[in-house]
């Protein structure tokens, strides 16, 4: 990842007299400074009760304050710092590295513990937008986990609070051992009693998120898909989406057959699954930060063969492969001009001659990025079409 790019600032996390500090980008959930229930969560904790040595989880770590703060005070302990956004796990490892703690940072989804040996400690600080049946399930999964005798300490919303109590209190091999409040959140620790940890399981793959199936009718571009939980556009392409279809379905008719497409920050699959339905044997690259994005689309495609997914903020050490003749993506609101700019040259650099490019979000964010592209001497402004406040720009790499 450039991580100069997306570095906004330094916030310090002071606890049982230490203050460590930790790199932020302007993305990342708390990034003014540590949020209240991380530290509601940390004060929770029994310090002196903690052994030299343990595994610990930072269930959801964004840039790392709970699983990292955990090994300031626990040096010998294993930690690992799991999210499903790219970018926070970048910035994780990064923080551990300059704090000098060698700690585990992946991608995922679910609590995986491949030792088999459980953690003693899970910390997660559970977000807010997550529906009662996907909270339920993840807080299923991080209790199963768990070693013998290891506790989850978890932070929440007081409205979301009794779903979580409801799920512990359906097992039989889970006990509450504390819980408190702040102004805003509940501190829940729950421990288990007996038993011995079971491995995670696949939540997308077991149908956790998903919403009720739907079926797309836009011109001559049809297609079903099971939307996730977590992910816009579950009811249906927004506006931005339709622009690109429009695009697509009114490219000329001698435009080039279309082999190798990608598509940045695919979403829940609404343009996979459009690029599919117009050009059914393309390989498509998928890009995007969130791995939950990355699997919904992935799923919709159905074709493992044909379809390649990275997930990853930015191409920093990314390999597509060959480059496409046909990118699309989109562009978030307020996006930093360093990232958009290294954006646009990185997209530059995987379209063949001749390819295109199509840009899509609010107005504001494509007229920035297509007056980027007009100082680029290896593109060209073929387009620029704006409605309701959504546009999409259509790009051509120039031959030669």
């Amino acid at each position: 990842m450039y991580f100069d790019d997306w570095y906004k600032k330094q916030v310090t996390l002071r606890w049982e007299g230490r203050s460590v500090d930790l790199a932020v980008a302007q993305e990342l959930f708390s990034s003014h400074e540590v949020d209240r229930g991380s530290l509601l969560l940390l004060r929770s904790l029994d310090v002196d009760a903690l052994p030299e040595r343990g595994r610990s989880l930072d269930y959801g770590c964004g840039y790392g304050v709970l699983g990292l703060a955990v090994k300031a005070i626990r040096p010998a302990w294993e930690v690992t710092l799991v999210d499903r956004d790219a970018l926070a796990v970048t910035f994780s490892a990064w923080n551990a590295v300059h704090l000098g703690m060698a700690v585990d940072c992946r991608c995922g989804l679910d609590p995986l513990d491949s030792t088999g040996a459980g953690y003693d400690l899970v910390l997660w600080n559970v977000p807010g937008k997550a529906g009662a049946s996907v909270l339920a399930r993840l807080t299923g999964e991080a209790l199963d986990v768990l070693a013998p005798a290891g506790t989850l300490a978890l932070v929440i919303v007081h409205p979301l609070a009794e779903t979580v109590r409801t799920a512990i209190a359906a097992r039989d091999d889970i006990a509450i051992a504390h819980e408190s409040k702040g102004r805003e959140h509940t501190v829940i620790h729950a421990r288990r009693t007996s038993g011995s940890p079971t491995s995670s399981r696949d939540g997308v793959a077991d149908g956790v998120f998903d919403r009720e199936a739907i079926e797309v009718v836009y011109g001559d571009i049809a297609y079903g898909l099971v939307p996730v939980i977590g992910l816009p556009q579950y009811d249906g392409p927004d506006q931005t989406s339709l622009m690109v279809m429009d695009a697509l379905t009114s490219l000329p008719a001698d435009d080039r057959e279309r082999r190798r497409a990608m598509v940045v920050r695919p979403g829940v699959g609404h343009l996979p699954k459009a690029i599919q339905t117009r050009w059914p044997s393309a390989e498509l690259v998928l890009v995007d930060r969130d791995l939950l994005a990355l699997r919904a689309s992935a799923r919709a495609l159905g074709n493992e063969d044909r379809t390649r997914t990275f997930a990853s903020p930015d191409f920093e050490g990314v390999d597509i492969g060959a480059p496409v003749d046909l990118a699309i993506v989109m562009i978030p609101d307020q996006m930093r001009p360093p990232v958009m700019t290294r954006l646009l040259d990185d997209l530059v650099e995987r379209i063949v001659p001749g390819g295109l490019l199509l840009a899509s979000g609010a107005s504001t964010e494509v007229s920035r990025f297509a007056s980027l592209a007009a100082k680029r001497s290896a593109v060209r402004l073929r387009d620029q079409r704006k409605r309701r406040g959504s546009s999409v720009g259509i790009i051509e790499r120039r031959d030669g």
